[in-house]
Formats: C-alpha cells, structure tokens, sequence
C-alpha cells in the first residue's frame, strides 16, 4: 500500500508540474519525477563478507543497510540462498544453517534488481585443525607436454585434519596463471614454464593452508630441418637434414606434391616424409612454429589449422624474400626458406604460329590452332594441344606433336609451367612424360633450351601433372616450340586415344 501511494503521489504531481509548464509555456512539458531511491546497499553486521554459523539449525539476522539512508523505499528487500541445502533465509533477513559447508546469500532491493549485495555463509561444525601435504609435493617439479588432461592431481596428496571436520572442501588457487591453472577439484595444468604457488585453502573460516611450490619445465624443440622437399620439381631440391634451402615459385601456378595453386603448403612433421618440415625431439612441449616473411611485397606467410607453412606470392612480382621458421617456444630453434619468385609472362599478346600434326583440337572451334593462345591453353580447362592417336603401332616421334608461341617480342623467360591433363586415372600411358623446348626469333632457325638432359628435352616425373622447371639461365626468343610426347611402346599405350596440354606460362625472376 505504501508503494501504491508513492506511486500515486509521483504520477498527481507530475500531472501537476505538466499542466503548469502548459500554463506558461503554451507547449509540451518534461515530467519531474520525485522520489529519493536507494541507491546502494550494505550488510553492516556481516565482517570480511563471511556470515558463520556453528553448526546445523544455528542462525543469525544480517543486518541491512540503505544508501542513502533516508531512502523512501529503504528496508524493502528480497533474501536469496544459493543452496538450501546449507542455509534457508526469510524474508526478514534471519539464516538459518540447514547442512554443513558454504552457499551464498544474496540481497536484492525490491524496487531496483540493479541494486544488490552478497555474502558467503559457512555452516562450520567441525572446523578443520590443519591441512597438510605429502612431502614431495611441497616443491614439485613437472615437465610440461603436449597431452591433454592434467599434469598433476593434487587432491590424493593433501590430508584435512581432523577426519570428521564437517567442511572438508578445499580452494585451489595458482598465484602465476600464464604457468599452471588449477581445477576446483586440485587438478593443476601446466601452461608453460616458470614457478607458480598452488594454495589449497579451508573455505569453513578456519583460515587453514597448505601450498605447493611448482615449477614448469618444457622440453624445447631442438631442430627444424626440410624433408626432401623437391618444388615444382625443378632441380633444386632441398636435401633431407638441411637448415635452409632455396626454392623457385611462379606467381600464378605452383605445384608441390602436383598440387596446383598459386599458394603453396610445406606442412610440419615429425617423421621423415618428403616435401615437409620436420622437428625433433617428437614429445617437445609446444610443437608449434612462427613464420615470418623477409619482404611481403614479394610474398606473405601464414599458417594453417595444422600449423603447416602457407607461402603466398605476390602477383606480378617478381623477387626473392627469406621465410624465417622458429619454434614458437623461444629456445630458438630456426629454419630459413629462401624464396625465389619468378614473374608469369603476360600472355594477352601471344598467339599460336603452327602446330602438328595437321591442326589442334578444340573445343569451340575445332582443328584451329592459328591465333590467340587460348585456342590451345586454357588455364585449368580441359582443352588444349590434343593429338588424336590414329597412327601405326610404331611409337610416336618426338617431332609429330608440337605447338608454337609467338610472343610478339623478344621476351626473356628463365621458368616454365607445364599443366598436364590427367584424362582418367593416372597412369604412364595417358600423361606426356615428355617435353621440349627450343627458341627461335625468326620462327625458322630453332635452337633448343639446354636445362635438363639434352637437346632440351625435360622428363615429366612419374604421375605428376604439374609440373615446374627452372631453368639454368635466362633465354631470350620471340618464337617457342613446345613438343611434347610419351614415350610408352605398349598396346595399352597405343589404344590410348589423346594427349592433351590444358596449361603453360613461362615465367621470369629477378634479374
């Protein structure tokens, strides 16, 4: 009824203040709202924010008071226990102990949930005399690892004293929390190396201890080595073992493992498969690595949900930039991959100058091979330089399957990316596993590029579809021939039906 009232009051007085603001004003008014709330509250017989109580069935009154202390609605207010199981409250503030151990009393006033307080309330009984814990728990030392779950459990190794103390829950507590974490229950996890103070503590108000004095060790990664890494299968592998290496890239296509995309992965191990990075020991602490780019204009670094290395080259860029690899636990383990980047050659303005034998297969237009280059090479697309195997059962000549850029200019490449269609399942009789290059400027006069074998001959490697070649010098031609053949004699070769080149780019490096 009393609230009832105020509210009444309020809602006759601000009809009052409106109605004279309108007088005078001849306009809208603000409505005064009048009252003198509480604004905070307090438990003023509570100390430390504990309320003890000696046993079951005790009880004692908390005492509340307003902020400030003529509010209108002071000693209007709503009584919480968290567990009933260890004390029940009415609404006149009186607790009564119902169980042993510890539950929290909340205060709320009536007229604003805002407006709140709490404390705890220990039902004690027995209270605990001492808490003491196995020796070689005192001071502890643990080694850090990869596995889940926690590194120590405390809990079998501390002992409340007296056996019948009514409250026998501990607090755990860890004074370093970037060291070990500790569980309600005593389980420590250690995070990382460095000292930290686990505290098992009385929660009946007793103000018994005890503490254990842990130190995190790690085992650090020792090594980061390359595993056989070969890219693009040019000839500039890194050998198993090696701390560093270089490798070439082109901007656009790469292909490790025949993985084609301009981004290429070296993942992390701990074996020795090729194409990776492995570190040792295999039970070091944080088996995780940094990687960090020497110049991201050239190329940026990132790491994936594996924590494999991502190499990303800058398009139309042409450079080199040195990815550093170390161990992110800072005992300074590193690897450094030196990055050569080879600039993909425009090719708006090339076209096809010839071709054999008798015309080029494709798919919009077919047996066109005069004109733009995309009537033979369409990035990714399954058309391109297709030989229709309806000869005789002799093997095919190196000289009956070719096509011939033109590039307009002079241009100088010292990289080629040859993209190989894999028809069906991969096999030897269905994949070029041969290709030649030679260089002319009159597109008469040919003169083979000498980078791998002779007579500038390149071996694809087995099932790989492709394929990067760096190659030992930069050449300069208008014209390029490329032949490319397989050489399988078998029957099975021979009922294969085509050949087909879906993608090449030639690339250049910095100079």
């Amino acid at each position: 009824m009393k609230q009832l009232y105020h509210i009444a009051i309020f809602l006759i007085a601000g009809m009052a203040v409106a109605c004279t603001d309108d007088e005078i004003t001849g306009g809208s008014a603000a409505v005064e709202v009048i009252g003198n709330p509480v604004t905070a509250i307090s438990l003023s017989n509570i100390s430390a924010g504990v309320l003890s109580l000696p046993d079951i069935d005790a009880t004692a009154t908390v005492q509340v008071t307003a902020t400030p202390d003529n509010a209108e609605n002071a000693g209007n207010y709503v009584f919480i226990s968290s567990d009933a199981k260890v004390f029940t409250v009415d609404q006149a503030g009186v607790v009564t102990a119902t169980g042993y151990g510890e539950a929290t009393l909340r205060v709320v006033s009536q007229n604003d949930a805002a407006v709140s307080t709490s404390c705890r309330v220990i039902v004690v009984g027995t209270p605990i005399e001492s808490i003491t814990i196995t020796p070689a728990y005192e001071n502890y030392t643990v080694t850090r690892t990869n596995a889940a779950g926690p590194i120590v459990i405390l809990a079998p190794q501390i002992t409340v004293n007296p056996s019948n103390a009514s409250v026998k829950t501990l607090k755990y507590t860890s004074s370093d929390l970037s060291v070990a974490l500790v569980s309600g229950d005593g389980d420590i996890f250690a995070l990382w190396e460095g000292e930290t103070v686990i505290r098992a503590e009385a929660i009946d108000g007793s103000g018994k201890f005890v503490e254990c004095h842990l130190t995190v060790n790690i085992t650090p990664v020792a090594s980061i080595t390359f595993n056989n890494i070969t890219f693009n299968n040019v000839a500039n592998a890194i050998t198993t073992g090696s701390t560093s290496g270089t490798l070439h890239a082109n901007d656009v296509s790469n292909a490790v493992n025949a993985t084609e995309g301009q981004s290429f992965t070296i993942p992390k191990v701990t074996g020795t498969t090729a194409h990776n990075m492995r570190y040792q020991p295999t039970n070091a602490s944080l088996n995780t690595f940094t990687y960090t780019s020497s110049d991201e204009n050239v190329m940026t670094v990132a790491t994936n949900a594996s924590n494999a290395l991502v190499v990303t080259p800058k398009t139309g860029v042409a450079g080199s930039a040195t990815v550093s690899i170390d161990a992110a636990d800072g005992h300074g383990a590193h690897a450094e991959l030196n990055v050569i980047l080879h600039k993909a050659l425009d090719r708006s303005a090339w076209s096809i100058a010839g071709a054999s034998p008798g015309g080029v297969y494709d798919y919009s237009a077919n047996d066109h091979w005069g004109g733009p280059v995309e009537n033979i090479i369409r990035d990714g697309v399954s058309a391109g330089l297709v030989k229709n195997d309806t000869y005789n059962n002799s093997p095919q000549g190196i000289a009956e399957t070719y096509f011939v850029i033109d590039m307009a200019q002079p241009t100088s490449f010292d990289y080629v990316y040859i993209a190989l269609h894999d028809w069906v399942t991969p096999n030897n009789y269905i994949k070029i596993n041969r290709f030649t290059l030679a260089g002319s400027n009159d597109n008469v006069s040919y003169t083979p590029l000498s980078s791998e074998g002779s007579a500038g001959t390149f071996t694809v490697p087995t099932n790989i579809y492709n394929v990067g070649y760096l190659l030992t010098r930069p050449y300069s031609y208008r014209y390029l021939r490329v032949v490319v053949w397989n050489t399988q004699t078998s029957a099975a070769y021979k009922n294969i039906p085509y050949w087909l080149v879906k993608d090449f780019k030639l690339g250049i490096g910095p100079q």
